[in-house]
């Protein structure tokens, strides 16, 4: 199961935990209210908070199905499409 796929409604129980608690909820409306901060609009909390779950959520999507994370060392290699240039010029050349 991923973060993103194979989730149904009717496997999440109704008396499900909020994963966010409260004291964070405050914490955030306390910022937008000191700060004078918009809690809609383009860049208001709602669209921040949305914004860097999906972000996240993609991150942890792809790292899934590349078997490794944004910037490990096993990324680093020569790409599948590097290996058949040098293949062609070792071919042609």
């Amino acid at each position: 199961r991923t973060i993103l796929t194979d989730i149904r409604r009717d496997e999440v129980p109704a008396e499900a935990v909020p994963l966010v608690s409260g004291e964070v909820l405050d914490s955030l409306m306390e910022r937008v209210h000191s700060e004078g901060a918009d809690l809609l609009g383009p860049d208001g909390l709602l669209s921040q908070v949305a914004k860097a779950v999906l972000e996240r959520a993609f991150s942890e999507e792809l790292s899934d199905h590349l078997g490794y994370e944004r910037g490990d060392a096993a990324g680093r290699g020569p790409s599948d499409h590097a290996r058949y240039i040098k293949f062609l010029t070792d071919q042609w050349i």
